[in-house]
């Protein structure tokens, strides 16, 4: 949310929006169905201001599925590049037919 908050005060355009993980959102007294929970939710809140967040799950702990709506496992680096290159296509043409608050 941040991150986004501070992109947002340079440019108002649709924005692809990395987030590379070991996919366990987790802090002081942050972490498990919560902190899943929070993390789909700031996912659905900066896609509906023009970000299309795309995960790069490196040793995944949890279901990125269950955060993000894009995500690539990364676990084989000579598959990467492909898969990475059809979720940002999937997300951006997501991201185009939605209208930006």
């Amino acid at each position: 949310r941040e991150v986004a908050r501070r992109v947002r005060r340079f440019t108002k355009d649709k924005c692809l929006f990395f987030v590379l993980s070991d996919g366990a959102p987790s802090a002081w007294g942050y972490s498990g169905d919560a902190a899943i929970r929070d993390t789909r939710a700031a996912v659905t809140e900066v896609t509906k201001t023009g970000f299309s967040p795309v995960q790069i799950a490196i040793n995944n702990s949890h279901d990125p599925a269950l955060m993000f709506d894009h995500y690539v496992v990364f676990d084989n680096m000579d598959t990467l590049p492909r898969q990475l290159g059809k979720i940002v296509r999937q997300a951006i043409l997501k991201n185009a037919t939605k209208t930006t608050m």
